[in-house]
């Protein structure tokens, strides 16, 4: 699969916090928790489709403008598929997904021009390997995957667990996140951390 060429320069200081929210939607996660007071550095912002964040642009969309036509500092929005991202290797310290992996029109891979649901998708599919290996390249050495989800906990558990032989490869499994503070989960959402599924990934 070629790769789209890469965007944005995410190289300018190694002690910056550099985050990437995939599967976000309409609702980015960074965005609140910027708001909260977290640390977020230099956040991009994707989503398979560019409808969820691009407002008010034309059908024949430039895929790379940002939200309602503006630029902000701290933020970029890019239309981008998880499992071909257009970012050079080791670009992001942080990758965080947001009640993507329990989502269950969550697609990772394509087949015959047809989204396949990860759901449906047997662990030994390419385009599982595919999906976390590409996480992977992003991320520096030690980088983290966090995943959060509040609304449907329990499958997002089910999908990490049916593909673990997969994303063992590249990742170590560590429970909590040092980047979401539960107190963020629970004010934001009115989930306790029983509630929902607060887990990481972290880059072998």
């Amino acid at each position: 699969m070629e790769r789209p060429p890469s965007v944005g320069n995410f190289e300018k200081d190694p002690k910056i916090r550099k985050i990437l929210e995939i599967g976000a939607g309409n609702n980015p996660l960074t965005e609140s928790l910027k708001k909260f007071g977290v640390d977020t550095g230099e956040v991009v912002i994707t989503d398979i489709s560019p409808d969820s964040f691009l407002r008010g642009v034309d059908k024949h969309y430039d895929p790379f403008v940002p939200r309602h036509g503006q630029r902000d500092s701290e933020f970029m929005y890019v239309a981008a598929a998880a499992y071909n991202l257009p970012f050079k290797d080791t670009a992001f310290t942080d990758i965080i997904a947001n009640n993507l992996f329990g989502d269950p029109s969550f697609n990772v891979g394509k087949d015959s021009g047809l989204y396949k649901k990860a759901y449906y998708v047997k662990p030994s599919d390419p385009s599982i390997d595919l999906f976390f290996k590409e996480l992977s390249r992003v991320l520096v050495s030690g980088g983290k995957v966090t995943i959060l989800d509040t609304y449907t906990p329990e499958t997002a558990e089910r999908f990490l667990s049916k593909h673990k032989g997969v994303w063992e490869k590249y990742f170590v499994f560590e429970n909590g996140s040092e980047i979401i503070p539960k107190e963020f989960t629970e004010k934001l959402f009115g989930f306790h951390k029983r509630d929902s599924l607060l887990v990481t990934l972290r880059k072998k």
